[in-house]
């Protein structure tokens, strides 16, 4: 059997069915596989990609090995705070965790690569609208339960019912930014109902993430949604003067906010905008810790500079940041994998998406904000909007505006 050319058919039936799932155990806590069981089926998974398609061998091999290296100076350089001292096997288990962490982070970068070489257009669609109304589903059922118990995703580290009744935790509110960045794309490469559909889904979008409570999503959410749109804006005097309006808008924020807080009726979300408004005219929005945030960000900043090279072997905080208590933990010696990682799948997804490679730098930039200011090692619903449904998001955009006969420029 060749399995060269196996490899460039369409996806068998199984694997369509399988990707699906593991939608749904990225995406419902209710249906989660457990960290071991899943663990195991994505580095099978991966071992499949790796036989089947000598294409994607080296990326998957590299970003493994990457992945290990990074788990392995984790368990060498730090203490956990998260394993009993007394359980048994407890370096097994430290190890383990963070291959969890990082290899189901990143594999849905793995998936693209197999779905954009080996998919027909029908399946791409298929698998893009599965994830994207399994989201849906989700932020329905979750934006329901606000309304009558507000902050209910706040209390989310600890309550079981909450994550029985697949509810939006914060590890899904981080993925719902990139969602509504790509929905931005479509405000401006199609015109008509289209169009008018993902305005309305950008608006939606953001007012859910208010009522979720999460400040820092929507500033990334707002950012995405300006950058996408500067992104696609054809004429160089209308990016001139998109981007002198943003500026003046920007002048007369506090203002806005001021005037959105008078007119809104939703208590959560004149609660949020106040905190914001709060924090912008220095009063510290102490409501939501944002200062207490910028505090830990620079002391894991210090962490890191007092031990550059191999980290910090137990720390008295939580820097809640990725990208940045990788460096206060591991030093440069986990430093150099995390990036590592970082980088050389975000370059070979934008070598994938070609001429259209700056949309995806534009939700990768996202991703990396969101780990200077979250601690997203562990967000799977993040890791599938970001290295998945948005690269194929983009590419279906695109394909189909090429299909119009639409002049794409760059």
């Amino acid at each position: 059997m060749d399995l060269v050319l196996l490899s460039r058919k369409k996806l068998p039936f199984w694997e369509i069915l399988l990707i699906i799932y593991l939608f749904v155990a990225y995406l419902l806590p209710a249906y989660s596989l457990g960290s071991t069981i899943l663990l195991a089926l994505l580095l099978v998974y991966c071992a499949y990609m790796m036989i089947i398609d000598a294409d994607l061998l080296p990326i998957v091999a590299i970003s493994l090995v990457l992945i290990v290296l990074l788990a392995l100076f984790y368990t060498l350089l730090t203490d956990t705070r998260t394993i009993a001292q007394d359980v048994a096997n407890r370096t097994t288990k430290q190890f383990t965790a963070k291959m969890y962490q990082y290899t189901s982070l990143y594999f849905p970068a793995f998936l693209f690569f197999r779905v954009h070489k080996t998919a027909t257009r029908k399946q791409k669609l298929l698998l893009t609208g599965a994830g994207i109304a399994l989201m849906v589903y989700v932020i329905v059922i979750t934006w329901i339960y606000l309304i009558e118990n507000p902050g209910a995703i706040k209390q989310w580290g600890g309550d079981v019912d909450l994550s029985s009744m697949n509810l939006a935790g914060y590890y899904f509110v981080y993925a719902v930014p990139m969602i509504i960045s790509v929905m931005s794309i479509i405000m401006i490469q199609f015109k008509g109902i289209p169009r008018w559909l993902s305005i309305v889904a950008v608006i939606l979008g953001i007012i859910f993430l208010v009522n979720a409570q999460y400040t820092l999503a929507i500033l990334i959410a707002v950012i995405g949604v300006l950058f996408q749109i500067f992104r696609n804006i054809r004429s160089t005097l209308n990016k001139i003067l998109f981007a002198l309006c943003v500026i003046a808008l920007s002048l007369f924020l506090p203002q806005i906010l001021e005037y959105a807080i008078r007119i809104i009726p939703s208590k959560q979300v004149v609660l949020r905008l106040s905190e914001i408004l709060d924090f912008l005219v220095g009063k510290g929005a102490d409501g939501y810790n944002l200062n207490g945030r910028l505090t830990l960000y620079g002391d894991t900043i210090k962490a890191f500079l007092q031990s550059p090279f191999i980290g910090n072997r137990q720390l008295d905080f939580d820097g809640h940041a990725t990208f940045l208590t990788v460096l206060s933990d591991t030093g440069i010696l986990g430093g150099l994998p995390f990036y590592g990682l970082f980088f050389s799948l975000s370059r070979h997804t934008k070598k994938q998406l070609g001429e259209h490679k700056a949309q995806f730098g534009v939700v990768t930039t996202m991703f990396g904000l969101m780990g200077l200011t979250n601690p997203i090692h562990a967000s799977l619903p993040l890791g599938l909007t970001t290295w998945f449904l948005a690269p194929l998001a983009i590419e279906l955009i695109f394909k189909e505006d090429a299909a119009n006969g639409k002049a794409l420029e760059n």
